[in-house]
């Protein structure tokens, strides 16, 4: 049996930087798997913090998507940052009857990023009613 991920969907990979190669390839360098652990003592300062964020949904959706990131200490009103996605403009379409959906991805590299507290970064995607939660990462001091 074949299962399709269910749609509206997407995940997001964080890491420490993304190189870009000349081969028009990716390299995600210093990727975190569910904790991002501190050394030291909060607030602290990041050199730079990246998020690959894919966004996937049915082929044939007009309705325009938000996606929101929330960083440790943002309540549910004030995200970090704030991007929209046309569906028509940004999604590529499906390659075939035998894969029914469309996708985008970004590159969202933050250098000086601060963070404020133990907690999560949260990536989320709103379209109507509805939150996609894309994916998050546990913030915590390194316990040694």
């Amino acid at each position: 049996m074949i299962v399709h991920p269910s749609l509206p969907g997407g995940y997001v990979i964080f890491c420490d930087d993304i190189r870009h190669e000349l081969n028009g390839k990716e390299t995600f360098v210093g990727t975190y798997k569910s904790v991002m652990f501190i050394n030291g003592t909060l607030p602290t300062t990041l050199p730079k913090l990246c998020m690959v964020i894919v966004y996937r949904e049915e082929p044939d959706s007009l309705e325009p998507s938000t996606v929101k990131v929330f960083m440790p200490g943002d309540d549910d009103d004030t995200p970090s940052a704030i991007f929209e996605l046309s569906p028509q403009a940004d999604m590529i379409p499906p390659p075939s009857d035998e894969f029914m959906m469309r996708e985008t991805h970004f590159m969202f590299e933050v250098p000086c990023v601060i963070i404020k507290e133990e907690g999560r970064i949260r990536v989320r995607a709103y379209r109507g009613d509805d939150e996609i939660r894309l994916g998050s990462m546990a913030v915590s001091l390194n316990p040694q």
